[in-house]
């Protein structure tokens, strides 16, 4: 008979291993109501260079605005060796205050790695902020 029609209305499951797509936050966080932040920050990826006791940091080329799109953050981190594709995506966290009048802009970009799955290195950050904003990252799934 036709072999097709033996696996018709059937259910066939085929099981892969899949690898963990990492992911990492980047927030900008501002500590008090009169805290006017801005500035830039870099992002860079740690790189171990054989011979060497100690991983290299490669820094994106680039300074990056406190203010950044998804795009412009995940172009920056796609310009390090060894990132592969990643998607980037930002969700600003708003912050009010005792009196509910003011709300702050946190930006906040998530980070997810494509190509590269596995626990990953954090991105390693530098920053030229002021205002007393504060900038982090933590890794949410790895």
């Amino acid at each position: 008979g036709d072999l097709s029609r033996s696996y018709k209305n059937k259910y066939v499951e085929r099981t892969t291993r899949a690898s963990v797509q990492e992911i990492q936050t980047l927030l900008i966080t501002k500590s008090s109501l009169s805290s006017n932040g801005g500035g830039y920050f870099q992002l860079g990826y740690p790189k171990n260079i054989e011979g060497n006791t100690e991983d290299i940091i490669e820094w994106t080329t680039s300074l990056l605005s406190h203010n950044s799109s998804a795009i412009e953050v995940e172009e920056a981190i796609e310009s390090l060796s060894g990132i592969g594709n990643i998607k980037v995506s930002r969700n600003d966290m708003i912050s009010s205050y005792d009196d509910d009048t003011v709300n702050d802009i946190n930006p906040q970009w998530q980070i997810t790695f494509l190509e590269n799955t596995g626990d990953l290195s954090l991105l390693e950050l530098r920053d030229r902020l002021w205002g007393q904003a504060t900038l982090s990252i933590s890794e949410h799934r790895k």
